[in-house]
């Protein structure tokens, strides 16, 4: 089941802690079946709040996350604002697009950058 108000702090705690270490060791991936606000970023201007779509995501790690989507973001990274309000914003790097075998639909792997 989809929730947008997916909360696990434990999990939140240390996605952030990891982010605010200089030593980036790999996460395990879990599972994150959730509805998620993300917006395209050109890495300069910031996205306004009418950008964000709700994305299903589909895993999570320190490093990064994974979402399916049928309008693949049209720049090179994503704000994307974690958990509930008030929300945690990180900036992601777009890694992977994945086709998936249902038509239109893609997987987009994401890297994290740092947090807003």
């Amino acid at each position: 089941m989809l929730d947008s108000a997916c909360n696990d702090p434990a999990f939140f705690a240390a996605i952030h802690e990891a982010m605010e270490s200089s030593d980036r060791r790999r996460g395990e991936r879990r599972d994150y079946e959730c509805v998620q606000l993300l917006a395209a970023f050109d890495g300069q201007e910031l996205p306004g709040q009418q950008d964000f779509q709700h994305e299903r995501c589909c895993d999570l790690s320190p490093q990064g996350m994974s979402f399916l989507t049928r309008r693949p973001p049209n720049q090179p990274f994503l704000v994307v604002a974690l958990g509930e309000v008030p929300f945690t914003f990180v900036v992601a790097k777009i890694i992977r697009v994945t086709p998936l075998e249902q038509p239109g639909l893609v997987k987009i792997g994401c890297e994290f950058q740092r947090k807003i």
